[in-house]
């Protein structure tokens, strides 16, 4: 048994597209069909097409040419530009407009309905003369049609109607009543427009006049000449006032160092005479010059006479008076240079208030500023707007003088000499194409419908599976269909037998001894014929073969070959005695020989116990024995689609062939049963169709039964 499991199966659901050869087979099993459709359904078409009353087309065009889109001025009247899009939607919507259709519909007589409707008169027996203008409306509104040509600023005008009259009548009526349309509302929009920009001219003077009154009372409530000269007064004045401060704040910074110096060289005993300030100050200088003679008078008598001299004592007095009148001028000195600096601070408090005075009307200017800003701005708006109103109202006034309409007919429809409908070159391709469709479409559709197995591209593409060989429909007696190879009794059945064993013995990966289990979807699909056919093929190849029937429930080899079946498998299993000679001669096995090399082993009864007998151990020891005595076991299963006896069994098997009868059973069902026996042990090495009717073994490629079908015929000529 081949113990390697096989884990190439192919994906559920994989989609596999047909090639044209597969489409090729298809269109010819179903040839007549498709041809007798595809003739007979477009010839009814042609017919009722060219039954159908004459229709005639005219076609009136209007040309849309570039306007003046405004006037500048007198010398520049028009300004040609180039069309844009949206001008030519405009023109569109308008000529499609269900107001504008009926604006046309109304224009037409009494005469003119009444043509228009008689050559529709037949369709009714009895039209009520209510009924006249709504018919005639949907008479208008059906053959109407108009159309943007592109690439050009042109529109068609078609209409369609069974007399070719009123067809013209019609499309030259559209197209002049939508010149009178856009010229009586040209006029309407102009005068309308004249109209209204007077009045917009109106407001706006007198919006004018009330702003100009508003500013100059505004001016007198708040006593203002000019603001920018009371602007530029108040600036000059901030000017001198800020240099004003600055000079006081420099001032008071001088004087706040010269009084912190003289205190601190008074403090420290220093000199006060270093500080440029005393000698400027008074008589200090003079007595700073008294006191150094003082000193050097001093230092003359000290050199000549004792200290209590009256000279020295009268010196001493003389120096100590003047040191007292230098303390107290340098004591007046600070006491001026702080009244100067209060002053200072004084007048810097003051200009500083003058200052914040000057800041706080140039403010309150600025806001009256912002304010008359805002009134001579809307008094220039208005003049602008005024002026601007007035131009467009002299623009509009010339305009509406000339002729502003810049769409015009370009053709005029003419009467037409031959119907567009019906169109019998149209027709007969529509026909043609119509036969084609149900030509291929026909068979593709029904064979799309069928879910059987039918063709080779079922098996290979869509099953992933080897399609092995194809057996032909058996012209023999049931009865012998177990017994065509044993007795040749169809020459091109045998052929299919005789390719099966090459392709088995091609794709085998199995040596001898081996098992190979048969099995299929449905019942009657021809599994115990295949099997015993096989067996003889293999024997008379030099293979000892066992032919198993192990469909248990349901055995039929036996009566393919007359033989009795009370001895056989399920009785060797259950039976309790041992036997120990030749597995083949056991007495309750009952192995029949068919001919040299090939024999039969019944089932020995039925059993709806199946399952549980195939896994007993009592079955795995009988096939062992039997691989030892035989170098093939050609096993014949149940229909796997029914009973699962088949998977336990493939677990048993080393290959395995899934057989299928032509047309019988589904692809959804052939494909998940193969599957399932791609997960076992056993390998699958393909499928064998039965029942294969000669029309149609092309439809499996060149396999042995249409090859030899082929040589057959071709020898019988």
């Amino acid at each position: 048994m081949n113990n390697t499991r096989n884990d190439t199966s192919p994906p559920i659901g994989a989609v596999k597209l047909k090639g044209w050869a597969e489409y090729l087979i298809i269109i010819r099993e179903r040839w007549l069909l498709a041809l007798t459709l595809s003739v007979s359904i477009p010839c009814l078409f042609f017919y009722y097409q060219i039954q159908k009353p004459k229709i005639f087309s005219s076609s009136a065009f209007l040309i849309v040419e570039p306007s003046a889109d405004r006037v500048v001025n007198i010398e520049e009247v028009v300004n040609l530009n180039t069309l844009d899009e949206d001008v030519m939607q405009v023109h569109f919507s308008q000529l499609n407009s269900s107001i504008f259709k009926k604006f046309v519909f109304e224009s037409f007589t009494d005469a003119e309905l009444e043509q228009l409707i008689e050559p529709y008169l037949e369709e009714e027996s009895v039209i009520l003369k209510n009924r006249k203008v709504k018919n005639a409306a949907q008479v208008y509104y059906g053959g109407l049609n108009i159309r943007r040509i592109e690439r050009q600023n042109k529109f068609a005008i078609q209409m369609r109607h069974r007399t070719p009259l009123i067809a013209a009548l019609v499309s030259n009526r559209y197209a002049e009543q939508y010149l009178k349309y856009l010229k009586d509302r040209s006029k309407r929009s102009n005068q309308e427009a004249i109209d209204f920009l007077a009045l917009e001219a109106g407001k706006k003077s007198n919006i004018m006049d009330e702003k100009w009154d508003e500013l100059r009372k505004w001016r007198l409530e708040n006593d203002l000449i000019s603001l920018q000269a009371q602007q530029d007064f108040i600036q000059e004045k901030r000017k001198g006032v800020s240099a004003s401060l600055t000079a006081s704040e420099h001032s008071q910074m001088v004087l706040e160092s010269k009084i912190k110096l003289l205190k601190q060289q008074l403090d420290g005993g220093n000199d006060p005479f270093e500080n440029p300030d005393v000698l400027a100050f008074g008589t200090l200088s003079k007595l700073k010059e008294d006191k150094e003679e003082l000193i050097v008078k001093r230092d003359q008598l000290s050199s000549k006479y004792l200290k209590r001299h009256p000279l020295v004592v009268e010196n001493d007095k003389s120096l100590e008076s003047l040191e007292r009148r230098i303390l107290l001028n340098i004591r007046a000195l600070v006491q001026k240079l702080d009244n100067e600096l209060s002053e200072v601070k004084s007048n810097k408090i003051e200009i500083s208030k003058q200052l914040m005075a000057l800041d706080e009307d140039a403010k309150k200017l600025n806001v009256l500023y912002v304010k008359s800003d805002r009134l001579q701005f809307e008094i220039q708006s208005n003049q602008e707007s005024l002026k601007s109103i007035t131009e467009r109202q002299r623009e509009i006034e010339i305009t509406s003088r000339l002729d502003s309409i810049n769409v015009k007919i370009a053709d005029r429809a003419n009467t037409p000499q031959r119907p567009i409908e019906p169109d019998l070159k149209k027709t007969a391709v529509l026909a043609a194409c119509l036969a084609l469709m149900l030509f291929i479409g026909v068979p593709i559709g029904l064979d799309a419908m069928d879910n059987k197995v039918t063709k080779s591209w079922d098996i290979t593409n869509l099953l992933e599976v080897e399609l092995l060989a194809q057996i032909g429909t058996l012209k023999v007696p049931k009865g012998e269909r177990m017994n065509v190879a044993r007795k040749g009794l169809d020459h091109s059945v045998v052929e299919s037998f005789r390719d099966l064993y090459s392709q088995v013995g091609m794709r085998s990966e199995v040596e001898f001894p081996k098992t190979i289990l048969i099995t299929s979807t449905i019942p009657e699909e021809g599994k115990s014929m295949l099997a015993s056919n096989m067996a003889s093929i293999f024997g008379r190849h030099g293979h000892k073969t066992l032919l198993l029937d192990l469909d248990l429930r349901r055995p039929s080899l036996h009566r393919g070959f007359n033989l009795s079946n009370k001895q056989g498998i399920i009785n060797h299993v259950r039976t309790k005695e041992k036997f120990l000679g030749p597995i083949t001669k056991a007495p309750t096995l009952g192995i029949h020989e068919l001919e040299e090399n090939v024999h039969l082993l019944c089932s020995g009864g039925h059993s709806r116990d199946a399952t549980e007998l195939i896994v007993s151990n009592q079955f795995d020891s009988l096939m062992e024995s039997l691989k030892a005595e035989y170098s093939l076991l050609i096993v014949d299963t149940p229909p796997l689609g029914v009973f699962p006896d088949a998977l336990l069994l493939a677990e048993k098997s080393d290959e395995i062939l899934y057989l299928i009868r032509h047309g019988k059973p589904k692809r959804t069902a052939v494909r998940n049963l193969i599957q399932k026996l791609q997960a076992t042990d056993s390998k699958v090495l393909g499928v064998v169709v039965n029942d294969l009717p000669p029309k149609k073994a092309s439809y499996y490629g060149q396999y042995g039964y249409y090859s030899y079908y082929k040589y057959k015929s071709y020898q019988d000529t």
